[in-house]
């Protein structure tokens, strides 16, 4: 609580979980990814290239392309919802490093990468998923609140990334995710 010698402020809870959020995020982003190499390995953390990174918070290890310009196994082309799925599949089928469980992944764990603030120009580490070339980005999840509806997250919108629903006939990109565990 704020104290003056004429009021009081009490901030709202949902005030104070945002700022504790930003704090978490702030002091703990750094020291929250693993870099894996392209066999699966743990690679130093100031390596030039890697093929997926592990979020320590959440257990996941996301994909992540060779470069800006590869197409695998994160597809540079957006996708229609059943089209993504289908590409998991074929990602499997190779074994990006060295796994055969990669999948779309859920609304809250696509949600777990957003940011409180533009990292440059979208609201994800573009330093860690530097694969993404894409001035517009947004990306499947595996959520579906209704048959013909699917989840996206928006990693670029003008103010702040979002979430919101698209139709699975629409085209997204795709970034796949496995548990780490």
């Amino acid at each position: 609580m704020l104290k003056s010698a004429s009021f009081e402020i009490e901030p709202s809870n949902a005030l104070l979980q945002q700022f504790n959020n930003h704090l978490q995020t702030t002091n703990d982003d750094n020291q929250r990814w693993q870099k894996i190499g392209i066999e699966g390995e743990k690679i130093a953390d100031d390596a030039r290239q890697w093929a997926a990174v592990v979020d320590e918070k959440n257990k996941l290890m996301w994909a992540i392309n060779p470069s800006k310009t590869a197409d695998f196994p994160n597809p540079q082309e957006m996708k229609k919802w059943n089209e993504a799925k289908q590409w998991a599949d074929y990602v499997n089928k190779e074994k990006w490093c060295g796994y055969n469980d990669w999948r779309l992944p859920t609304i809250d764990e696509l949600k777990s990468l957003l940011l409180f603030k533009k990292y440059k120009n979208l609201y994800i580490r573009e330093d860690v998923f530097k694969d993404i070339s894409q001035e517009f980005y947004y990306v499947w999840s595996s959520s579906a609140p209704r048959y013909w509806n699917i989840r996206i997250v928006i990693f670029h919108d003008d103010d702040e990334g979002d979430n919101a629903t698209m139709n699975k006939d629409y085209y997204c990109y795709v970034r796949l995710v496995r548990s780490s565990q």
